[in-house]
């Protein structure tokens, strides 16, 4: 499909009788006999606009709902169009008929918490508490699909930087007595919806800034306790094993992203700016590999970031120092990293993953397995994005660590 074939006109579209919540305006029309509802910028933007931060909104619900589709995320269908001289995004309506309604997560929180004991930054221990009371009608099996999947998403939604994964979006459809998960929706808040594309070319000249950009903001969008009202970063949640759920869904959803097809996706975005395209593939690649790579080896290995934990019992972010430790470690680690890689595909070209794993290589296998802990290490510390690493990775069966020939370099015993 070609970019422009993706553009849908809405405007001569009827109105659909459906109602959506949310403050940003939005309403249902009736497109090639299904449900549309149709999301706008936050500024009504022109056609003539979408190079200003005005339109950002909507690009960031398309790009985004793209990318968690592509990791398997059950996700709203999403499409570019106009309504008018209006640019809007077109989520067609996942509920299945008149009888069938969501049911906003928002819902169960306010049936168990008085308006003084709930805020707009939700709470981990509301989380737990409201899906699993037994006052609900949830489910048991289904409390269980739902912690799942909002650690899922949350994977995913660090990746693209949604700062605002609040309460009322996210939840369950109900039809025939019968609740079910709702696909994963709502994703205006990522990738930066504020920044126009003279930001992001300035953010792009700025190592310290794109990295900041991963570690300091956007913070993910819960509060640890009622103590902790501040919202937690999500490097530090991720690799801190605060919640074994959420370590869980590391190790579930991390080898699922494909960067090359992610960078696919934003390529046949259409109306977007080259520079905003450089951007949104350039700090995409920095947040997997600063937020999500580091997190997942030190999942992987159980040496889980005790500065993480730290700065999550005392409500803190990374510090100025922290993130220049980083921005000059990775200068100083990046050529180590890729002399390692080399070093590992060279010995790959004579062996096979099978005859590594049985011990019966061709050069020294010790000492790959001291280059493999050493670049563990590094991507543990400063994030890579490593060609080999995944591979060595599937040696490990998921119940077994005795599968490495070293097993002190991962341990597995989740």
């Amino acid at each position: 499909m070609k970019q422009m074939d993706q553009i849908i006109d809405f405007s001569k579209c009827k109105r659909a009788h459906a109602v959506y919540g949310g403050s940003d305006r939005k309403f249902g029309v009736v497109y090639n006999g299904s449900t549309y509802m149709l999301k706008f910028s936050d500024h009504h933007a022109k056609r003539s606009d979408v190079s200003t931060s005005y339109v950002n909104n909507v690009i960031s619900e398309y790009i985004s709902s793209h990318i968690a589709n592509s990791v398997g995320l059950s996700t709203h269908e999403t499409f570019l169009g106009f309504y008018y001289d209006e640019l809007v995004v077109g989520c067609k309506d996942f509920r299945s008929g008149p009888s069938c309604n969501i049911i906003e997560f928002s819902e169960y929180l306010r049936a168990r918490y008085s308006s003084k004991e709930m805020s707009r930054i939700l709470r981990l221990d509301q989380i737990y508490e409201s899906l699993q009371d037994p006052n609900n009608d949830i489910p048991v099996f289904l409390q269980r699909q739902a912690i799942d999947r909002y650690w899922d998403t949350f994977v995913i939604d660090a990746l693209v930087g949604n700062f605002d994964r609040h309460s009322g979006n996210w939840g369950f459809l109900f039809q025939d007595n019968t609740l079910s998960l709702a696909p994963v929706y709502d994703f205006g808040s990522s990738l930066f919806p504020n920044l126009s594309d003279l930001g992001m070319e300035e953010m792009m000249n700025s190592n310290y800034e794109m990295i900041r950009r991963c570690l300091v903001f956007p913070s993910s969008s819960i509060a640890l306790t009622r103590e902790k009202i501040g919202k937690a970063g999500y490097y530090d949640l991720l690799s801190s094993n605060y919640d074994e759920n959420c370590t869980a869904a590391v190790l579930r959803m991390f080898p699922k992203i494909d960067l090359d097809i992610i960078f696919q996706i934003i390529e046949d975005t259409p109306l977007i700016s080259n520079i905003r395209k450089q951007f949104y593939k350039q700090i995409l690649e920095l947040r997997f590999e600063l937020v999500l790579s580091r997190a997942y080896y030190r999942c992987l290995t159980r040496d889980f970031d005790g500065n993480a934990q730290q700065r999550l019992e005392l409500g803190e972010t990374v510090s100025d120092l922290e993130l220049n430790r980083i921005v000059s470690g990775r200068n100083s680690a990046a050529s180590i990293f890729k002399k390692n890689e080399e070093t590992m595909k060279k010995f790959f070209a004579i062996n096979s993953m099978e005859s590594l794993h049985e011990g019966n290589c061709q050069n020294n296998n010790d000492g790959f397995w001291s280059i493999v802990s050493n670049q563990t290490e590094l991507l543990k510390e400063y994030g890579f994005r490593s060609s080999i690493m995944p591979d060595i990775v599937r040696l490990i069966p998921q119940d077994s660590k005795q599968a490495f020939c070293k097993p002190d370099v991962f341990d597995l015993s989740l």
